[in-house]
C-alpha cells in the first residue's frame, strides 16, 4: 500500500467537527461530509473569525465575488451548512443569524497546524479541491498560496489512489498538474498590462485574521505604495466618494469587491485591485490582486507571507512592487519610486491607523478638527512619521492656526530624507509656499511634480488655485486650473478652483457655467457658495448675494466667511456702520468655531477699511485687537498697515516681519513695500513712497489671498497712485487707479475698487481733463449712493464733483 502523503495545514475543530482547510474536508464523528465548494467556503470564513459578526455583503463579496447572486444563495448555503452540523436557527449552536445584517459563528473553534494524511479511499467527489475562479474568492490563506505549493496541494489531494486505480494514474495527475503549470506560466505572461491613461480603484482588504488593526490600513499603505508610480492612477477617495452617492450609497460605505467593480464600471476605470490578509499560525499572508472592470479577468496577482505580525508593511511593500511590475510598469520606475512602505509612511501599524482615521476624517468629512487629534497620536506613536506632521499642518491651516501649521510642516521638512519622491515633493512644495513663503521656489517644486507624476491633480490644483494667482500669473492659473480639472475627473475643489480662475480674469459667463456645470453634476463644492457669492457681486446680482449668505447661516467655518464678505460689500458702498456691524459678527462666529486666528483676520481687515476711511481711532482700536488675538504672518502684515494708516508708528512690525519672514515672497515683495510707502506718505515723501513700490512690481497684480478678499491684492498699484497724486503727477496716478479698475475680479469688493473711482477723477482734474473727471465722480457717487450720511469721503467727492462744475 503506497504510504499517505504528508504536508502541513490548517486543521480547525470544534464540537465534533473537524474541518481541513487544504483538502476541503469536513469530517462530522469521523465521517467525511458532502459539502458544496460555496458552502465549504462559508464554513471557512466563519471559522477563522469566531464570534466575529460577518456582514452578508463581505460574505457575498468573499465567495462568489464578481458573479452576480442574491441573498437567496448566501441563505440557501447557511441552510445547507446547518444541516450539515445539525443546526438548529431557532436555538443555534453554531451558526448565529444578525436580522438584517449578516452571520457569527458562536461556536469555539481550536485552531491547529499538524501533519496530516490524505483521506482514503470514502473521500470521493465530495472532496473537491478549489479550481479557478472559486479559488480566488476563497478565504486569504488560500489566495496566498503560490503556484508551486498550491499545485503541490492539488497532487497530494488527488495522488493518493487506491489500489484499483495503480501506478498510472498517478503519473496521469501528475502530468495533469504539469500542464496546468506549464498553461498558467504561459497565460500568466500573457499582455494584462495596463496604459498611462488607464485608471484604478482600490477595494477594501478582505481581513480574515480577527485583528481589525489591518481595518483600513492595508489599503491606505497600498494606496501609498501604488501612489508612488508615475505610471499608475489610482481614482481619488473623493471622487469614489461621490460616485457611491450617485450609486445610492452612502459616502463612507465599504469598497468590497462586489461595490468596487460596479463603481469600476460606473467611471470607467480599467481595473479594481483588491487585497487580503490571513493568518497562517503565527505567520501572516498578504494577497494583491487586479481585476479587469470589464470582465472580472485576473490581470495580475501577488502573494507573499510575513514572519510576524511587525513584518507585515514590508511584505506589503514586496507584493505591490511586484504587482506594479505585472501591470505594466517599467522596471526602471519601479525600482526607482519604490521606496518601502515602513519608510514612506511608519514602520508602527498602530501609526499607521491613527493616520488612516485622520484621513478618513479628512476626506469623508471634511472634518480638519476631528482629523488634528488623530494625527497627533500618530506622531506620538511614531514621532518620525513625517506625512502625519504635514497632514496635521494642512489641517491646521485649514482651522486658520498658521503658526501651529508651520511648526508641523517644517517638522515634516526635515524628516522627509526616506520618504517617497512623492511624498517628498507635497512635504517640500507646502514647506517652500506656506512656512518659508518662497513662491518661486515653491512653483518650481509643484512645476516638477506636476511632470514626473502626470496623473496627480495637487500640483496643478494648488498652482492654479494659490501659486499662481499669489504671484499674479492669472492666465496661467486658468491654464492650471483646467489642468487639475482634467486630472482629477470632476473633483469638486478643481471645479471652485476654475470658477475663481475665470473671476480673476473677468471672465464671468464661463464662471457662472462652470458652476452650473458643477452644480447639474450634485459636486457638493463646500466652498463654491461662498465664491458664487463674489461671482454675484461682480455680476451686480444682489438676490444671488443674498441667496448664498443665507445658505451660510448657522455653518461653522462658513458662516464667518460670508459674514466677512458681507462687511467687504457695505463698506464697498460707503456703509461703514453697517460694515462695522457684519465684521463684529465675523469676529463672534469665527471665534465660536474656535477659529482665533481667522478671527484675527477679520479684526484687522477691518481695521484697515476704518483707516482707508479716515476713521483713525477706530483702525488703530481694531489694529490692536487684531494682534492681541494673533501674531500670526497676515495678522502682523494688515495690522501694521492698519496703524501707519492711522498715522501711528508701524516701523516696529514691519521689522519684526522682515526679521521673521527672510524669504518670503509677499512679505519682502508686496507687505513690507506697502508698509513703508504708507510710513513715507505719512511724512510727506511721495518720492520715497515710490521708491520703496519699485520692488512690488512684477508682483503688484498678485493676491495674497485668492480664496478671500484679503487686503494687498492691488494695493501696491493703489498706493503708487496715491504717491503720484501727492506729487501732482495726474497722468502717472491715472496708470494705477485704471490698473484697478480693469481687474475687478481680482479686487472684487476691497474698498480701492470703489476709491480708485473718486482718486482717478482727481487724476484726470490734475491733467485738466474735466470731463473724464466728472464722468469718474459720478461713477463713485453712484457706487456710494446708500453710503452714511456722516461719511466723510462722500461728503468730500461731491464737494470736489460740484467744484469741477464750477470750473467747467
Amino acid at each position: 500500500m503506497t504510504p499517505p502523503i504528508a504536508s502541513k495545514s490548517l486543521v480547525f475543530r470544534f464540537a465534533d467537527v473537524t474541518v481541513r482547510e487544504r483538502e476541503f474536508a469536513i469530517v462530522k464523528s469521523g465521517q467525511v461530509q458532502q459539502v458544496e465548494p460555496k458552502a465549504f467556503r462559508l464554513l471557512l470564513i466563519m471559522i477563522r473569525n469566531p464570534n466575529k459578526l460577518i456582514a452578508k455583503e463581505e460574505l457575498l463579496n468573499s465567495v462568489w465575488g464578481e458573479t452576480a447572486v442574491t441573498e437567496n444563495s448566501l441563505a440557501r448555503n447557511i441552510a445547507l451548512l446547518r444541516r450539515l452540523l445539525g443546526d438548529d436557527p431557532r436555538e443555534p449552536l453554531f451558526i448565529e443569524t444578525v436580522s438584517g445584517i449578516g452571520y457569527r459563528f458562536i461556536c469555539p473553534v481550536e485552531v491547529t497546524e499538524d501533519p496530516i494524511e490524505t483521506l482514503q479511499g470514502t473521500r470521493g467527489a465530495e472532496t473537491v479541491p478549489p479550481n479557478g475562479s472559486d479559488a480566488d474568492t476563497v478565504s486569504a490563506a488560500l489566495l496566498a498560496q503560490d503556484s508551486v505549493e498550491a499545485a503541490k496541494g492539488r497532487t497530494d489531494a488527488i495522488a493518493t489512489p487506491s489500489r484499483s486505480r495503480g501506478k498510472w494514474a498517478v503519473v496521469a495527475a501528475a502530468g495533469f498538474i504539469c500542464v496546468c503549470l506549464v498553461f498558467w506560466q504561459y497565460t500568466s505572461r500573457q499582455s494584462h498590462s495596463l496604459t498611462d491613461k488607464d485608471s484604478i480603484v482600490l477595494a477594501e482588504f478582505v481581513n480574515t485574521t480577527s485583528d481589525a488593526i489591518f481595518d483600513g490600513t492595508l489599503r491606505q499603505g497600498l494606496a501609498v505604495q501604488l501612489g508612488q508610480s508615475p505610471f499608475l492612477n489610482l481614482v481619488s477617495d473623493q471622487r469614489i466618494q461621490h460616485t457611491l452617492s450617485l450609486m445610492g450609497q452612502p459616502p463612507d460605505a465599504h469598497l468590497a469587491s462586489n461595490t468596487a467593480r460596479q463603481l469600476c464600471q460606473r467611471i470607467a476605470a480599467a481595473a479594481v485591485v483588491e487585497g487580503s490578509i490571513a493568518s497562517l499560525g503565527s505567520e501572516y499572508v498578504i494577497g494583491l490582486r487586479a481585476l479587469s472592470c470589464q470582465t472580472g479577468e485576473v490581470l495580475a496577482e501577488q502573494q507573499v507571507q510575513a514572519a510576524r505580525k511587525e513584518d507585515v508593511l514590508k511584505a506589503l511593500s514586496r507584493a505591490s512592487g511586484q504587482l506594479r511590475k505585472k501591470l505594466g510598469e517599467s522596471l526602471s520606475t519601479v525600482e526607482r519610486f519604490d521606496t518601502p512602505l515602513e519608510e514612506a509612511t511608519t514602520s508602527s501599524l498602530d501609526a499607521l491607523l491613527a493616520y488612516t482615521m485622520g484621513r478618513r476624517e479628512l476626506n469623508l468629512h471634511d472634518n480638519c478638527q476631528a482629523a488634528v487629534p488623530l494625527f497627533q497620536r500618530a506622531i506620538d506613536l511614531d514621532p518620525k512619521f513625517a506625512m502625519a506632521h504635514l497632514s496635521l499642518g494642512l489641517s491646521q491651516i485649514n482651522l486658520g492656526q498658521t503658526g501651529l501649521a508651520a511648526k508641523s510642516i517644517r517638522r515634516a521638512f526635515e524628516l522627509r530624507e526616506h520618504v517617497s519622491e512623492w511624498e517628498k515633493f507635497a512635504i517640500e512644495s507646502r514647506y517652500y509656499f506656506a512656512v518659508i513663503g518662497d513662491l518661486p521656489k515653491a512653483r518650481q517644486v509643484y512645476r516638477l511634480w506636476a511632470q514626473i507624476y502626470p496623473h496627480e491633480r495637487i500640483p496643478v490644483g494648488v498652482l492654479g488655485q494659490e501659486v499662481d494667482p499669489e504671484l499674479g500669473r492669472y492666465d496661467d492659473a486658468l491654464a492650471d486650473a483646467r489642468e487639475a480639472l482634467a486630472r482629477s475627473q470632476q473633483n469638486p475643489e478643481d471645479y471652485e478652483g476654475l470658477v475663481v480662475a475665470y473671476m480673476n480674469l473677468d471672465q464671468l459667463e464661463n464662471a457662472r457655467a462652470t458652476a452650473d456645470e458643477a452644480n447639474g453634476k450634485r459636486l457638493e463644492a463646500m466652498d463654491l457658495p461662498q465664491h458664487l457669492y463674489h461671482l454675484a457681486f461682480l455680476r451686480k446680482d444682489s438676490g444671488k448675494m443674498a441667496q448664498e449668505a443665507a445658505w451660510a447661516v448657522g455653518k461653522p467655518g462658513v458662516e464667518d466667511v460670508l459674514l466677512s464678505y458681507e462687511a467687504d460689500t457695505s463698506a464697498f458702498s460707503g456703509q461703514i456702520e453697517k460694515a462695522r456691524e457684519f465684521s463684529q459678527r465675523a469676529i463672534a462666529s469665527a471665534r465660536q468655531a474656535g477659529q482665533k486666528e481667522t478671527a484675527a483676520g477679520y479684526q484687522s481687515e477691518s481695521a484697515i477699511r476704518e483707516g482707508l476711511y479716515g476713521n483713525f481711532a477706530e483702525a488703530r482700536s481694531q489694529a490692536e485687537a487684531a494682534l492681541a488675538l494673533s501674531s500670526a504672518r497676515d495678522v502682523e502684515a494688515r495690522a501694521a498697515f492698519a496703524l501707519a494708516l492711522a498715522r501711528r508708528p508701524a516701523e516696529r512690525l514691519a521689522e519684526d516681519l522682515a526679521r521673521r519672514f527672510p524669504e518670503d515672497t509677499m512679505v519682502q515683495f508686496v507687505f513690507l513695500p506697502v508698509i513703508r510707502a504708507q510710513l513715507a506718505l505719512n511724512h510727506r515723501d511721495a518720492a520715497h513712497a515710490i521708491k520703496e513700490l519699485d520692488a512690488s512690481a512684477p508682483f503688484e497684480l498678485g493676491n495674497p489671498s485668492p480664496y478671500q478678499t484679503i487686503p494687498f491684492a492691488l494695493y501696491p498699484c493703489y498706493l503708487r497712485g496715491i504717491a503720484f497724486l501727492a506729487s501732482n503727477q495726474g497722468k502717472e496716478a491715472a496708470v494705477e487707479f485704471q490698473k484697478i479698475l480693469d481687474h475687478p475680479g481680482i479686487v472684487i469688493s476691497e474698498p480701492i475698487g470703489a476709491l480708485a473711482h473718486k482718486n482717478l477723477a482727481r487724476a484726470y482734474t490734475l491733467m485738466g481733463q474735466i470731463d473724464k473727471a466728472q464722468a469718474s465722480y459720478r461713477e463713485f457717487m453712484n457706487l456710494w449712493h446708500e453710503a452714511d450720511n456722516r461719511n466723510p469721503i462722500f461728503h468730500e467727492a461731491k464737494l470736489e464733483y460740484r467744484q469741477l462744475g464750477a470750473v467747467k
